[in-house]
């Protein structure tokens, strides 16, 4: 049996979870230093003993809202992937797929804004670090699981390391968020061609790839 690991930062129960959108919901709007435990409560419609009882303080509720942030888009991006490739019935189609979520990946979205600053707010807390690197651990094996099938029915590498894989793809794709501040200053489809060259070369080896590979 494996060890229990620490103790999740984000506790299961109905008012906890009322107060961890209420403070979902400010740290979308203003970041971190807007969230004021006054107005939490307010919004949440408890009190600020209510609060402490399942959070212990303020900093305890900033840390469950940026797990709770990291899983909402992490769970939003897998399901879209999820239901994609279940219409997906032989290679091309599969390359298909994923090349139009690579498009729909390479425009500036907010998704990405949300996971650099989780990332970020992980420096000098180490619990937070550690459930966030769970999270993603769990993330990748959810997506690898999904790119099994192609594997065995040969549409990708045979030898391919799947989570080891996504967890790259998923790094890469990230550091599109460099890009994004760089708009109007830029031209980025140079940046989205090598992204797509580096996922299909990687994913794929010699095989031939889909049309769109070299498109913005």
């Amino acid at each position: 049996m494996s060890p229990k690991g620490p103790p999740s930062l984000v506790p299961r129960h109905p008012t906890a979870q009322r107060l961890i959108d209420a403070a979902v919901r400010a740290m979308d709007a203003e970041g971190e230093a807007g969230l004021r435990v006054d107005a939490i409560v307010a919004d949440a419609g408890v009190t600020i003993p209510v609060l402490y009882h399942h959070f212990g303080n303020r900093e305890g509720l900033v840390q469950a809202a940026h797990v709770a942030r990291l899983r909402q888009s992490l769970d939003q991006a897998i399901t879209e992937l999820e239901i994609a490739l279940k219409a997906v019935h032989d290679r091309q189609g599969f390359l298909a797929t994923i090349d139009v979520i690579l498009d729909r990946v390479f425009h500036p979205n907010q998704d990405r804004h949300i996971r650099a600053n989780v990332l970020g707010a992980t420096y000098g807390r180490p619990d937070l670090q550690a459930e966030v690197a769970e999270l993603q651990r769990e993330s990748w094996n959810r997506v690898a699981v999904l790119f099994a099938e192609p594997q065995r029915r040969g549409w990708i590498r045979s030898d391919l390391d799947l989570p080891v894989f996504v967890g790259w793809m998923f790094g890469l794709l990230l550091s599109r968020l460099l890009m994004d501040i760089q708009e109007g200053f830029l031209e980025t489809s140079a940046w989205n061609g090598y992204t797509r060259l580096a996922i299909y070369t990687v994913m794929c080896g010699d095989a031939e790839f889909p049309p769109g590979l070299a498109s913005s």
